[in-house]
């Protein structure tokens, strides 16, 4: 007798008296669990990734075309040393750069730091990223941006270093915000420099050696009741470029009153603007929780009206609102803000159309109440979904989607959704972190009829 699965975006066929159902859904590419070769740091023999979960893996961040990926991990190492960049392709990665040991771009003693969130990687494997060195290197200039071509690193931007196109202007102690183009041109954000400037026109964005923004003189288009404000400053790790280095997103705030001064602006136009309406809503803006851009152009942002009502916006349309019904989700389910006042925590895209979010439900079982959407027609994958820990292909590992952690994700033209979330078992004990994959489901002969079967939605 044949069983019919459904979880999350998959559907599974199991015969007879199977023990195990085969794992369509979510894989892990490396994990904390000890016990898990998962768990492994590709390259350092003997060390493992960092036990726990609250961001032992941060934010993974894509090339253009999803050929390769990077992101930044804690291990077991001590914590001076204990942070690893590293950078991959499909299920394979391995280890560039190491916190605590020699930078290969500076002085000899001059040891690689905490590394910035924010990365840059396209799609020749070139890596772009931050860091604030230690070791013997000056504190007037550690705060570096380095640009790795697959084999050699060289600095981008450098603390102390000259500010391009500004005589006798120096940059400053932060350097964040980075990105990297196709064509190898490094994007950052540089608040804070020293030298002649104001403290009113000191903070930069760069792409390459040009500034697309400056801070009390650039004068973002499309503000409400035609405002003339000048940007006051761009906020942190809010900065991004496209892969082809022809658009650019930011966030930050303007000159203006605090009530109406934080925006968001593609292309140095203002998107969406504190205390103004969005198409759709029924209250102004209170507050834009994430804004970012994937690197084929596409710009999202998430945030909450002064009515409480949260929403999130992919390209200047509204895809959900709180109370929304959720897309292919239980019947009578909603989006809620009951048990996460956000109620969105990720939004990712690739360049074919397609696109993620996720959102938290009335699910009244808090185990099971937060889902992906896909494309605003179906559930991709629900907390609670089985994860397949060993690369087995089956769901026998007792791992289970604990969270979703916010923003950690991305989508690749191919179709693979990577992402991180917090693991349990089925008792609902926290066994770790992971960063993970999951096939976007395309309708097939066998896949539509067992939709019409079940009555599921389907993409």
């Amino acid at each position: 007798m044949s069983r019919i699965f459904w979880t999350g975006g998959a559907v599974f066929l199991a015969l007879g008296a199977v023990a195990a159902v085969a794992a369509v859904g979510p894989t892990v590419i490396y994990s904390n669990i000890a016990s898990s070769p998962t768990s492994d740091v590709p390259g350092l023999t003997g060390v493992k990734f960092r036990p726990g979960t609250a961001s032992q893996f941060d934010r993974p961040y894509r090339s253009l075309s999803g050929q390769y990926w990077a992101f930044t991990a804690l291990t077991t190492l001590p914590d001076a040393e204990n942070e690893v960049l590293v950078v991959g392709s499909g299920t394979t990665g391995t280890v560039i750069v190491r916190e605590g040991t020699q930078a290969p771009w500076a002085a000899t003693g001059e040891l690689v730091g905490l590394i910035r969130r924010n990365l840059g990687i396209n799609d020749s494997g070139q890596l772009a990223f931050g860091t604030n060195l230690g070791g013997a290197a000056p504190t007037a200039k550690d705060e570096h941006v380095v640009f790795w071509d697959g084999t050699t690193f060289t600095l981008a931007a450098t603390e102390g270093g000259a500010v391009p196109g500004v005589p006798g202007e120096l940059f400053g102690s932060t350097l964040d915000s980075v990105g990297l183009t196709n064509a190898g041109a490094v994007a950052f954000r540089a608040p804070f420099t020293v030298g002649n400037l104001p403290t009113t026109q000191d903070d930069f964005l760069f792409r390459g050696t040009t500034a697309v923004a400056q801070s009390g003189v650039s004068i973002p288009t499309g503000q409400a009741s035609g405002g003339t404000e000048a940007w006051e400053n761009f906020a942190a790790e809010r900065f991004y470029t496209d892969a082809a280095g022809v658009n650019w997103f930011a966030a930050g705030d303007l000159t203006g009153p605090t009530t109406s001064d934080y925006i968001v602006a593609y292309n140095n136009h203002v998107v969406i603007q504190e205390g103004t309406t969005l198409p759709g809503l029924s209250a102004a803006v209170s507050s834009i929780t994430e804004s970012l851009m994937t690197p084929n152009g596409d710009w999202w942002a998430r945030g909450s009206n002064a009515g409480g009502q949260d929403w999130v916006v992919r390209n200047g349309v509204l895809l959900a609102k709180t109370g929304d019904p959720v897309p292919g989700g239980l019947p009578g389910e909603t989006m809620s803000d009951a048990l996460y006042t956000p109620t969105f925590f990720a939004m990712a895209s690739n360049a074919n159309g397609d696109f993620v979010y996720g959102a938290t439900t009335s699910n009244p079982d808090p185990e099971f109440d937060a889902v992906l959407i896909l494309n605003n027609a179906s559930v991709l994958l629900r907390q609670g979904d089985p994860v397949d820990v060993d690369g087995n292909g089956l769901f026998d590992d007792n791992a289970y989607i604990d969270i979703f952690n916010n923003e950690d994700s991305f989508l690749t033209d191919d179709g693979w959704y990577y992402f991180v979330a917090d693991l349990r078992n089925a008792a609902s004990d926290s066994i770790g972190q992971a960063f993970l994959r999951v096939a976007i489901p395309e309708p097939t002969t066998l896949g539509l009829l067992l939709a019409g079967l079940l009555g599921l939605r389907r993409r």
